[in-house]
């Protein structure tokens, strides 16, 4: 059984948490466009899968973070339903700086400070 559980941990090393991929989501739609959830997984296809990228889009959606949309017909390119598309409103802007600003600008400034 103990080979199970190594097994189990050294998977978990390679699979990002969901915090990660809704900052990478959030991070990639701070560009400003409305974007296809494919789109934004294929943006970062090592972060995003196939089967979470909409898991994580809902639960930005239901926090406020994102907004989406159905495509209007004279936006439709493709034949089939209309697509949903993404958006991140002020509230998720102002969640990314302040991550951004936690986060990774001390690790920048780290990287800036020399001896």
């Amino acid at each position: 059984m103990q080979w199970l559980i190594n097994i189990l941990e050294w998977l978990t090393k390679f699979r990002p948490s969901a915090l990660e991929q809704e900052v990478t989501i959030l991070m990639i739609l701070t560009h400003g466009r409305e974007m296809y959830g494919l789109d934004i997984q294929r943006a970062a296809p090592d972060i995003l899968s196939e089967n979470s990228i909409y898991v994580r889009l809902t639960h930005l959606v239901s926090v406020g973070f994102v907004t989406s949309r159905l495509e209007t017909n004279a936006e439709k390119k493709t034949r089939g339903p209309r697509r949903r598309l993404y958006k991140i409103t002020d509230v998720g802007r102002g969640r990314w700086t302040e991550f951004e600003q936690t986060n990774l600008a001390p690790a920048r400034d780290e990287g800036l400070q020399t001896t």
